[in-house]
């Protein structure tokens, strides 16, 4: 089992509740997609274009969330360098 981690850190806290909501918005997200494109799956080709544009939207939206993520750790890298640095 992990140690619990030290809750005075409020950098460390903050960092956490970041990773934890982009997290949460990496599954939430997939889960969408998954359903969209399941949905332009199985449509009608009058709906194609609705049901595509929903797709598209939401791959959109995981690839901010992967930037976020990525920008996350990359700060909070370079945050601990310095600590180790000074």
């Amino acid at each position: 089992m992990k140690p619990l981690p030290d809750l005075t850190d409020e950098a460390a806290m903050l960092l956490r509740g970041r990773l934890s909501t982009l997290g949460k918005e990496r599954s939430d997200t997939m889960i969408a997609l998954r359903d969209a494109y399941t949905a332009l799956d199985g449509c009608a080709w009058d709906d194609v274009v609705v049901k595509s544009r929903a797709v598209m939207s939401l791959s959109e939206r995981m690839s901010v969330i992967a930037l976020m993520w990525k920008k996350t750790t990359t700060e909070a890298d370079e945050a601990a360098m310095r600590r180790e640095q000074a």
